[in-house]
């Protein structure tokens, strides 16, 4: 007999689980219109980057802690780069 496996699909993660410091500003919640721009818009570019092999380890090990996949790590410090450069 199977065991039931203790691991929650996406769908039943709680989203207070992750970390949200990317959608707060000067002590207060960002804007829905921003997030949702930068964020949640639908991703229809795609870009070729090239990276020093150590650095896509690390990124790997990183993204693998917060338990998330390397490309959607690159994708948020890009938003978060844009939003600090932008105000």
């Amino acid at each position: 007999m199977k065991k039931p496996s203790s691991k929650k699909s996406k769908s039943q993660q709680d989203p207070l689980d992750r970390d949200l410091s990317s959608l707060i500003e000067n002590g207060k919640w960002k804007s829905f219109a921003d997030i949702y721009d930068l964020e949640i818009k639908k991703k229809d570019t795609t870009i070729t980057l090239r990276v020093p092999a150590d650095l896509l380890a690390e990124l790997k090990k990183i993204a693998n802690k917060d338990k998330t996949d390397y490309q959607k790590l690159i994708r948020k410090a890009l938003i978060e780069l844009v939003i600090k450069r932008a105000s």
